[in-house]
């Protein structure tokens, strides 16, 4: 199993790899996500040397196993596309348990565990967004797999020949 890579310019290839409009996207919420606490560049190296330790399923399990207010104040200080990554790396690890998809949706089952928290409001409910957008990270690793993306330009590229030959 591959290592976890949490370095910001593999971070923006990696969504890239899907389509050059997702990379681009997340390369924006990096540059507009100025309060995050991985910007430091001494938090940034370690959240890449953890990144680096999380190479298989039991690192996995482990991730997922922590406290869900730890789980929520690791997910609410990092920037969107790392905590994305992270999402989308434990769901990697096990197709059957989706562990990514699975924490994200007991972090949202409970609003109890965003209370005790974080206690300002406006970050809280910051983090509650970006919660609902990550627990869609399966849903967008479907949208944009190459293989649906060529589907559909291919299907465009028709229906335009199509309306070429009849008019």
């Amino acid at each position: 199993m591959a290592a976890l890579d949490l370095a910001p310019p593999n971070l923006v290839e990696f969504w890239r790899s899907y389509d050059p409009g997702l990379g681009d996207l997340v390369s924006v919420m990096d540059r507009a996500e100025n309060w995050t606490v991985d910007r430091e560049p001494h938090l940034g190296e370690r959240l890449v040397a953890l990144g680096r330790r999380m190479t298989g399923p039991e690192q996995a399990r482990a991730f997922v196993s922590a406290d869900a207010p730890d789980l929520l104040l690791f997910l609410a200080y990092i920037s969107t596309s790392r905590a994305l990554r992270v999402i989308h790396w434990l769901d990697e690890q096990d197709e059957y348990h989706q562990y990514g998809s699975t924490v994200v949706q007991r972090l949202l089952d409970a609003p109890g565990h965003l209370e005790g928290a974080i206690a300002l409001s406006p970050l809280r409910d910051l983090l509650a967004l970006r919660l609902r957008v990550i627990s869609n990270t399966p849903y967008f690793t479907k949208l944009f797999a190459p293989e649906r993306l060529a589907g559909l330009g291919a299907a465009i590229t028709r229906y335009r020949q199509e309306a070429v030959d009849v008019s």
